[in-house]
């Protein structure tokens, strides 16, 4: 295991008590269905998240034994019952000791899965060993599990914190930066991974597209980004309006006092007329806030609002899309205990409710969360004072 996933499981595991800022007028959650899946002995972690069209949820994670390191863990791959959550499916991808398997690792930071029309997963993981490949892995049936390098064309370089989403049934785009350039980098592939377009992003420092968004009919498409300096630790958000090749139509930049390879900016393309991104700041007396941003399609900004302050510089968050407007959904350690906070807005960005889910929490942005219409799903982490840790996946039906 590596010196950041220590260092983060022990802040998530032990701090408990630190101050809260903002609005606590939360309602409580109330489930289609939470269900809670783990295996004796063996600490279970979600990582990616998926609804399919024919309402079966993907869900991948690992599973190992934090007390033994020469226990026999393992990658695995459900699928879930949409009305029931109920597990039908359980297939192993990839079994190895922790220490010798470093897709065991891999997949603390994987960064998209998708589903193609024959049933083919795909899987993106960016590695936190150094010198470790970014990798597009692809699992038929839960039968074939084959790795390759994904590169940049043009420096034949590997991706550097990409992610993946799918635009259309037949094409889905690779994102993030290069590994040893500055530029932020697109790509939009087909179902087979070959290349139809490749997009550099080159601004001053060094440059990263976090997110992209598009908008139900397929007609916007919005980058969000980051760029800045890594030694200074100043980093400036953007969000770009770009056309079907990923040329820039329409840029807007505002900065950012700190910056974070998971808690990054996302957006959001709400309904043809605006457009929210969600990010993190370090506020005055080292505190953390969440913000969100709400710009119309000519990119100007309607609404600047808080979503959560803590004193602590560790909240994770996930925004999507719903009938109607967007949720962000956040972790948060409230009364002495673990929870993760769903707060849902309209497409102008005016806050609705708040809904708090107790005993479970929200580990890292692109696994959290995946939505159909006014229905959300969450896979959270459950951390009980002695482990083993829990997968927990709890479906709300937003009114």
């Amino acid at each position: 295991m590596s010196r950041c996933l220590k260092s983060n499981l022990i802040i998530l595991f032990s701090c408990l008590s630190s101050i809260v800022f903002g609005d606590t007028n939360y309602q409580p959650a109330n489930p289609v269905w939470q269900e809670e899946f783990g295996y004796e002995g063996f600490s279970c972690f979600p990582q990616l998240l998926n609804v399919e069209n024919n309402k079966t949820i993907f869900i991948i994670g690992t599973m190992y034994n934090q007390r033994d390191p020469n226990s026999i863990g393992r990658i695995w791959q459900w699928t879930l019952d949409e009305k029931t959550g109920k597990r039908l499916s359980d297939i192993t991808l990839k079994s190895a000791k922790p220490k010798d398997c470093r897709l065991i690792q891999l997949f603390w930071i994987t960064k998209g899965l998708d589903v193609t029309d024959s049933n083919e997963c795909q899987i993106f993981v960016d590695p936190m060993e150094r010198g470790g490949k970014q990798s597009l892995i692809k699992n038929k049936e839960g039968h074939v599990f084959q790795s390759y390098e994904v590169k940049t064309q043009a420096t034949a370089n590997g991706f550097s914190a990409g992610r993946m989403k799918r635009i259309n049934s037949k094409e889905y785009l690779l994102f993030g930066s290069e590994k040893k350039g500055p530029n932020g980098i697109i790509q939009k592939r087909n179902n087979s991974g070959d290349v139809i377009w490749e997009k550099q992003y080159q601004y001053e420092g060094v440059s990263r597209v976090t997110d992209i968004a598009q908008s139900k009919v397929g007609d916007l498409l919005v980058a969000a980004g980051l760029t800045g300096e890594r030694e200074t630790n100043s980093f400036s958000a953007w969000v770009n309006i770009i056309a079907d090749d990923g040329a820039v139509i329409n840029r807007e930049v505002f900065n950012l006092d700190a910056f974070d390879l998971v808690r990054v900016p996302q957006a959001a393309v709400l309904d043809n007329n605006n457009i929210a991104m969600v990010y993190n700041i370090a506020a005055e007396g080292q505190l953390t806030n969440i913000e969100y941003r709400i710009y119309s399609k000519n990119l100007e900004l309607k609404l600047k609002d808080s979503v959560y302050t803590w004193k602590q510089d560790f909240l994770y968050y996930g925004m999507a899309t719903i009938d109607g407007g967007f949720v962000i959904v956040h972790n948060a350690f409230e009364s002495g205990g673990q929870c993760t906070i769903l707060n849902q807005y309209d497409c102008d960005g005016k806050k609705i409710k708040a809904i708090k889910i107790d005993g479970v929490g929200v580990l890292a942005n692109q696994v959290i969360i995946d939505s159909k219409g006014k229905m959300v799903y969450l896979a959270s982490l459950k951390t009980p004072d002695l482990l083993p840790a829990r997968t927990v996946v709890t479906a709300l039906k937003l009114e």
